[in-house]
C-alpha cells in the first residue's frame, strides 16, 4: 500500500512545479502593473513640473 512508483514521484513534483510556477508568474504580473503605475505617475509629476516652470499651463 505505501509503495510509491516513480512515475507517482515524477507526477507529483510536475505538479508542484506548475503551482509554483503559477504562482511566480502571477506575483511577477502584479508587479509588473504595479511598477508600470509608480512609472507613469513619475512621468506625470516630471510633465507638470516642466509646464510650472515654462509657464504653458
Amino acid at each position: 500500500m505505501t509503495e510509491f512508483s516513480s512515475g507517482d514521484v515524477v507526477f507529483q513534483l510536475f505538479m508542484m512545479l506548475l503551482l509554483i510556477l503559477t504562482v511566480v508568474t502571477i506575483a511577477m504580473v502584479i508587479k509588473s502593473l504595479l511598477g508600470r503605475k509608480s512609472q507613469l505617475n513619475r512621468i506625470e509629476e516630471k510633465l507638470e513640473e516642466l509646464e510650472r516652470k515654462t509657464g504653458n499651463d
